[in-house]
């Protein structure tokens, strides 16, 4: 009994120290793919409170009233940083009857993800979700929506949207900061339907790729906000109370590593953008050392 503890006490380790190796930036798991709000707007003309679309409130919204056979303006978002992405989502109270504008910004301005009626998109849980054409993953730092209204007038209201993907280690060129200001322009062009104009303002709105560069003043590249990831420093410590439990025999020991464990479990399931195999695997183990600590310290007592 003791040699297949002894046995599974080093497979645990040994999965821990892989998944040590799966680690960014000295975290473990901390790349992950999932939705990611905007942390806040550009200027969307006539939008009323374009921070209620990404607050995670449904009783808040951005809020449009649309005329007669016009497009609204742009409500227009920024992620906190550049992502892969493979969708973006909205959730609507809208109208059968209105025409969706959905485009995603690259670094090279902006890109239509979906044109054309909301009656044909597909609703999954409320949301409609809008994937990048053909399947592919476009680096972006935000994305955007307009409506066309095809009867007298038509209110539109966005309470909750967000963009799937993961973070990367690319971002905003901070020199082109300034270039900014040129946005409300394009805003104004785009308003044109079928108009030559609207095309010119389209340059402009690129002016936003100024305005979401991470405010680098000093033009160099930093990088990407980290998500939280289980520190590689946590288990370094835990392996070392580990071994010192085993080898050194120690009630102590074992008590502190119950304590250890059963703090890895809190910092795993608190960490939201780990994989989810790798977190409820990383449980599982702490859970099994946990066992075998128990064990230890029964022993431990039954011989005095």
């Amino acid at each position: 009994m003791r040699r297949k503890l002894i046995g599974f006490g080093i497979i645990a380790l040994i999965i821990v120290l892989g998944l040590g190796a799966i680690c960014f930036d000295g975290k473990v798991g901390a790349e992950s793919d999932r939705w990611y709000l905007p942390v806040s707007f550009n200027e969307s003309a006539n939008w009323i409170g374009p921070e209620g679309s990404y607050d995670v409130d449904f009783e808040t919204c951005a809020e449009y009233l649309v005329g007669a056979s016009e497009w609204s303006s742009y409500l227009t978002l920024i992620l906190d940083d550049w992502i892969y992405a493979t969708q973006v989502r909205f959730w609507f109270e809208i109208a059968d009857e209105s025409y969706l504008d959905i485009g995603v910004h690259q670094s090279g301005g902006w890109s239509v993800v979906y044109e054309g009626a909301l009656y044909e998109v597909i609703s999954v849980g409320g949301f409609l979700e809008f994937s990048i054409p053909d399947n592919e993953e476009w680096l972006i730092n935000g994305f955007r929506v307009r409506v066309y209204s095809d009867i007298e007038s038509l209110y539109v209201a966005v309470y909750e949207c967000a963009a799937w993907g993961r973070y990367t280690e690319l971002v905003g060129e901070g020199p082109q900061g300034p270039q900014g200001p040129q946005g409300p322009q394009g805003e104004q062009g785009i308003a044109g339907i079928n108009g030559t104009q609207g095309v010119q303002g389209e340059q402009g709105v690129q002016g936003m790729q100024g305005l979401v560069g991470l405010q680098g003043a000093q033009g160099e590249p930093g990088e990407c906000d980290e998500p939280d990831g289980l520190p590689i420093w946590f288990i370094v410590v835990w392996i070392a109370v580990g071994v010192l439990a085993y080898f050194a025999k120690s009630l102590m020991a074992n008590v502190g590593l119950i304590f250890t464990s059963v703090g890895g479990i809190v910092l795993a399931l608190a960490v939201v953008d780990m994989n989810d195999v790798v977190k409820y695997l990383m449980v599982a183990v702490f859970a099994f050392v946990i066992g075998f600590a128990i064990l230890q310290i029964l022993t431990k007592v039954e011989r005095f």
